[in-house]
């Protein structure tokens, strides 16, 4: 956290908002969407909000920032305030939203939670955060993450581990740990995080916010330390399906509201055998919950079979991501001027796993150039062959399982079981969301409840390749049946 996290000298203290009478809302519950259209209507002023939000995020013991400017982020608002005064509002006008700290946001340092990066300050803005700003965003600072991305705990900074919201001693997941973290935890409407196996939807579900992971592809990625440019994608965590689409629209100029899907109809696989039947039965419960009430309101549920799916994740998803990080980091390095050796880079990296697999590559001994080639020519071709089959041949809008087949770990916790079965706490957490992700596909985790310790679950939905404007409509017609989260 910088200094400059205080409120800004000028800046009137504003932490409620008040409305005829009713009971005082706190500036910091408002929604993505509930904000443009309270700023748009002079309830308050972006500049109170941005002081708000920042005092808050000083008060924080959820490490969910690594970096928040608030002179900067002041003088920001102030600028929106001047637009919204004319009429001259553009979409997300006055709304902070923060960036995990591999997004390349201009003035602020983009370490990717790695020492070697951390002195690291991009001059320009990353593609996405250039257009989330063109859309009249206020920049809200940088969230932490796990180390390079390489990690779903985001407690890889020894001394300083992100939080979960819903109770501090428990992990927010990752790699976009702090966006889920300072999403769930009040701090900001909306963070943009990047989801390779399941970075975004993972943190969503633990820390009870919604996630969105689009077709890799439909946003841009330039700007943004990688791993793989076959599997990563920037995409929003926030606390409502509306505002994912409204995100979406702002990045990718697609229609504004994606019309809200009708649930009844729906046509939902359920990968029983392989996502639903390993995971947690708390976590199992809320999500069968939340179906079953889908399921009372018209939609329909389908047993699938999704073993050959799994099996050919499994054969691939790794290998590509290996491979790929090492030559995808040198080439970000010369695209964006980066001064600092790689080798250093390299050496510096904290995590004793992902330092090896850094030089594992260097040295010969990871994945094989032959590997890859079967990975990426073969089975990865397979897999996505396999999802396009399963969609088709039943008629399916979506798959539906538990995001995560576990709630919250521990922070610190290394391993994991499931059905008996250990496994390290990054494959466990990733089970479920991997498959998708290595074959490209659009997802969204939506918050369905709590376990009896009240830590959140999520629910998530893939959708065939391309399909994020259904995806979203589908996500806002159910958000309208005000399932629990």
């Amino acid at each position: 956290m910088t200094a400059s996290t205080v409120p800004p000298a000028g800046l009137r203290a504003v932490d409620q908002f008040h409305t005829q009478g009713r009971n005082a809302v706190q500036l910091h519950d408002f929604t993505v969407s509930d904000l443009t259209r309270h700023l748009r209507s002079g309830d308050f002023s972006a500049a109170e909000l941005a002081n708000a939000l920042c005092a808050r995020v000083a008060a924080s013991p959820l490490n969910a920032f690594t970096a928040l400017d608030a002179e900067r982020v002041g003088a920001e608002a102030r600028a929106a305030d001047a637009r919204l005064r004319t009429g001259r509002a553009r979409p997300l006008e006055g709304v902070p939203i923060a960036c995990k700290d591999n997004i390349g946001v201009a003035g602020y340092p983009n370490s990717a939670g790695t020492p070697g990066l951390a002195n690291w300050q991009p001059t320009r803005d990353s593609a996405v955060a250039a257009r989330l700003r063109a859309a009249g965003a206020v920049m809200f600072g940088k969230n932490a993450m796990h180390e390079l991305a390489f990690g779903a705990t985001s407690d890889t900074a020894p001394d300083k581990p992100v939080r979960n919201p819903a109770d501090p001693r428990y992990s927010a997941g990752g790699s976009s740990g702090g966006s889920g973290s300072a999403v769930g935890g009040r701090l900001v409407p909306a963070s943009i995080g990047t989801d390779t196996g399941g970075s975004v939807r993972i943190p969503a579900a633990l820390c009870g916010v919604w996630g969105y992971r689009p077709s890799t592809g439909r946003w841009p990625r330039h700007g943004i330390v990688p791993i793989s440019y076959t599997r990563d994608t920037p995409g929003p965590l926030a606390r409502s399906a509306a505002d994912l689409a409204l995100i979406d629209q702002a990045v990718t100029g697609a229609p504004l509201s994606p019309p809200a899907g009708t649930v009844a109809g729906l046509r939902l696989g359920i990968p029983l055998e392989t996502h639903w039947l390993t995971a947690d039965p708390e976590v199992r419960a809320a999500c069968e919950s939340a179906l079953l009430k889908l399921e009372r309101r018209g939609a329909v549920l389908i047993e699938v079979d999704a073993a050959e799916i799994m099996r050919l994740s499994m054969r691939c998803a790794a290998e590509i991501a290996v491979y790929e990080a090492l030559p995808m980091l040198k080439a970000h390095g010369e695209d964006v001027g980066l001064d600092i050796p790689l080798a250093e880079v390299i050496s510096s990296i904290v995590t004793t796993e992902i330092r090896n697999t850094y030089n594992s590559q260097i040295a010969g001994a990871g994945v094989s150039s032959a590997r890859y080639l079967t990975a990426i020519t073969k089975d990865r071709p397979a897999l996505m062959s396999q999802f396009a089959a399963l969609f088709s041949g039943a008629g399916l809008d979506a798959l539906a399982f538990p995001t995560s087949p576990l709630p919250a770990p521990l922070i610190g916790t290394k391993t994991a079981h499931l059905c008996g079965e250990p496994l390290s706490i990054f494959d466990a957490l990733i089970r479920n969301t991997d498959p998708g992700s290595t074959a490209g596909l659009p997802g969204i985790s939506m918050p369905v409840g709590h376990t009896s310790a009240g830590l959140p679950i999520g629910l998530a939905f893939d959708a065939p390749i391309g399909a994020d404007v259904s995806l979203l409509g589908m996500a806002l017609g159910i958000e309208t049946l005000d399932t629990p989260g």
